[in-house]
């Protein structure tokens, strides 16, 4: 297990680095698995968050959208 990061940009232009700890990694495999399901239970904080996914783009909310 390790956790992942990634940068997401907000709205606003602001770039965050995004942390998700416990993801299955399995160096022999020619690409990462990414899931939403894992993810959002690793980062929801105490006001939840989501994805939603697209064919062409991938949004997250947290803090159920407020500031």
């Amino acid at each position: 297990m390790v956790t992942w990061k990634f940068e997401m940009e907000d709205d606003d232009g602001t770039t965050h680095a995004i942390y998700i700890p416990n993801t299955l990694f399995v160096p022999e495999e020619p690409f990462d698995l990414f899931s939403p399901q894992h993810s959002g239970q690793e980062i929801a904080g105490p006001k939840g968050s989501y994805f939603i996914m697209k064919d062409d783009k991938m949004g997250l909310t947290w803090n159920r959208g407020e500031q």
